[in-house]
């Protein structure tokens, strides 16, 4: 299956890294930081990790890979706070039933293990935010 996203994926990339690679050719001061990248809406993070590999590592610092369906870290889910409140009159079935939707379990995600691995010469940081 992932052998047929592929080519999509590359197909669909092409004019981004066509334009990337050529500010990083062209438009870069060698005396200025390294850029970071910021990609919003990264999906399973193609984009990215062909930009890790094509990219010049003295001139991109790191790539946000930004995703609404990037898992949670133990951290962010400790802190989710029941969608019901405590003010709520709802009656206890409903908010069992709040509880289960909620929960981190029932999230869809998309794992980021991919982005993070030290493969890429640039680093992937895979963020999950709205």
């Amino acid at each position: 299956r992932m052998r047929r996203a592929l080519p999509k994926e590359l197909n669909e990339s092409a004019f981004i890294i066509d334009e990337m690679m050529k500010f990083f050719d062209n438009n870069v001061v060698d005396s200025r930081p390294p850029y970071t990248i910021v990609d919003m809406c990264s999906g399973v993070g193609f984009l990215s990790m062909f930009l890790s590999h094509l990219l010049p590592a003295e001139k991109c610092s790191r790539i946000w890979a930004i995703d609404t369906l990037f898992e949670l870290s133990d951290k962010a889910l400790a802190g989710v706070v029941d969608a019901v409140s405590a003010g709520n009159k709802q009656d206890d079935n409903n908010i069992a039933k709040e509880e289960e939707k909620n929960s981190a379990a029932n999230r869809i995600h998309l794992t980021s293990d991919h982005l993070t691995s030290t493969i890429h010469p640039i680093p992937i940081k895979p963020r999950k935010a709205n």
